[in-house]
Order: C-alpha cells, then structure tokens, then sequence
C-alpha cells in the first residue's frame, strides 16, 4: 500500500508541475545514500493549440540524479554532488554532460555564513566529444 501511494502522489506532482510549455517530475530514487533523480522539458507549443502535450519540438530536455556526500570539517560544511546531469539541445542536435562542482559553507558555528564552490567541472558535448575544464577556486 505505502508503495502505491506515493507512485499517485507522483502522478499529482508530475501534473502539478506541468505548463504550455515546462514540465518537471523528479523523485527521491535511493534512501541509502539519498538519491534524488529528475527529468524536465522545455516545450514548444504550437500556438494554435492549448493542450500541453501537442508540441512542434523540445527546446530542451534536462535530466539528472544525484547524491550527496556530506563531509563535517569542524567549521565548514562540504557537500560533494555525486552524479551526472545531462542537458539536450534538439534542436541543434547537441547534449552535454557535466558533473557539479563542490559547495562548502563556512562559519556553520559561529560568525557571518558564507558559501563557495570549489573544483574542476568537465563539460562534455556527447554529440561531438569536445570538451572543456573550469576550474573555480
């Protein structure tokens, strides 16, 4: 029974988030570790039309799943984002893919909080394997 009530609870949000021309539904796929998955559109409608799913094309399509792996450094806080997110450009004929960078929060005891994000991200274009490095510090 717990199963099915929250494939209709997904049903209802899958709906609840659903527009002319976006639509979103994403889940929490893994308890542990805590994985989270999503799939979104970018729509194209056809403007002689109200109805959500008679499109000429998707402008985008962006999906992903992730997990975090939290690390407790005695000040700071480090979350690293394990996993890949994906966006398609159809009409381009494109996807990219990439890995998010690390974000760690400072001063999470005592002073002002601040936030950074630190790393190397990949970004890739599958469609004709360039890639390109950026380091953030």
């Amino acid at each position: 029974m717990h199963y099915y009530s929250h494939l209709l609870i997904n049903f209802l949000m899958l709906n609840k988030y659903r527009r002319k021309n976006f639509r979103i539904i994403s889940e929490q796929v893994g308890h542990h570790p805590p994985v989270s998955a999503f799939h979104a559109e970018g729509l194209n409608v056809q403007s002689d039309s109200n109805h959500p799913d008679q499109t000429n094309d998707k402008h985008f399509v962006f999906r992903g799943s992730m997990y975090p792996k939290v690390k407790f450094w005695g000040k700071s806080v480090e979350f690293q984002p394990k996993g890949t997110l994906t966006v398609e450009l159809p009409k381009w004929n494109e996807q990219y893919t990439w890995s998010n960078v690390n974000c760690v929060i400072h001063n999470v005891m005592v002073g002002t909080l601040w936030m950074e994000h630190v790393g190397t991200m990949e970004i890739i274009n599958q469609t004709t394997k360039h890639k390109v490095e950026i380091y953030i510090a």
